[in-house]
């Protein structure tokens, strides 16, 4: 949200993520990350939608599980 930052094509942000990926690309390491959105940043926006998050998250491990052990 800093003034001098362009975020007009952005649809999400993902700050927590990249730490992760950063050392797992030093261990070369493969990963994955799933996340739910939660809210929409906007300027004194304090709306946050934690149920739903949790039920889009929980949702999609299911859809991946079920990938993945149809893959085997």
């Amino acid at each position: 949200m800093a003034a001098f930052i362009d975020t007009s094509a952005a649809d999400i942000e993902n700050m927590e993520g990249a730490a992760f990926f950063h050392v797992c690309q030093q261990e070369q390491q493969r990963f994955l990350e799933i996340r739910a959105i939660s809210n929409c940043v906007n300027i004194d926006n304090d709306e946050w939608d934690m149920q739903g998050s949790v039920k889009a998250l929980t949702k999609a491990l299911h859809e991946l599980i079920d990938h993945l052990q149809q893959s085997i």
